[in-house]
């Protein structure tokens, strides 16, 4: 239960970030996913934002380290994507192409 309150309220923080603030209200009111691979070493707790915070309070090089330490959190504790691939083979005049591409579905 410990870890499940931790994270809530961390995710509470960033709630009001014009940033990412409504995927983690979305994940606040669909839940917490737990990690599902790694294990806990005990050497410390995990990396996380401390409170929200904009690139105009910590400068243009404090807020790339931030950015990527918060994203990486909500990331951590949301839910899997599912990325279908469409893929298309052609040729032209003998010439073999292949197109493939990712679309980003969010399970919702």
């Amino acid at each position: 239960m410990c870890w499940f309150v931790r994270h809530r309220s961390v995710l509470k923080q960033q709630v009001g970030s014009a940033d990412w603030g409504q995927e983690v209200s979305d994940i606040l009111r669909q839940g917490i996913q737990r990690p599902k691979k790694g294990h806990d070493a005990g050497d410390h707790p995990p990396i996380t934002p401390m409170k929200s915070a904009t690139e105009a309070e910590l400068g243009h090089d404090a807020w790339r380290l931030y950015d990527y330490i918060t994203r990486h959190f909500i990331a951590t504790v949301s839910d899997d994507i599912i990325t279908p691939l469409l893929c298309r083979h052609f040729s032209v005049y003998f010439q073999l192409y292949f197109i493939a591409r990712y679309f980003l579905n969010y399970r919702l």
